[in-house]
């Protein structure tokens, strides 16, 4: 497992009354949430440490399968285009 940080600047849109990532600083990572508290917390649960050793060790899932449900996770709540309200 790679320890590198990641900066990821957030971006109010007026129109949608949102916040929204658009995938320039991590491409396809685009998100979108009512609140920035919302947005930090989609992200960084989704992708923690804890639901990787909870599903690995846990719950005894392998990293084959753990990658396969992230990959979809990621892909049905974070990495898709912003939707206005």
């Amino acid at each position: 497992m790679s320890n590198a940080a990641y900066t990821v600047r957030a971006r109010w849109d007026e129109e949608s009354k949102s916040w929204w990532t658009d995938g320039e600083d991590i491409p396809g990572l685009c998100c979108q949430a009512d609140s920035f508290d919302e947005l930090v917390e989609t992200v960084g649960v989704v992708c923690s440490i804890d639901a990787y050793l909870r599903i690995t060790y846990r719950d005894g899932w392998s990293a084959a399968a753990y990658k396969s449900w992230l990959r979809r996770m990621l892909t049905e709540t974070i990495f898709h285009p912003p939707q206005a309200h």
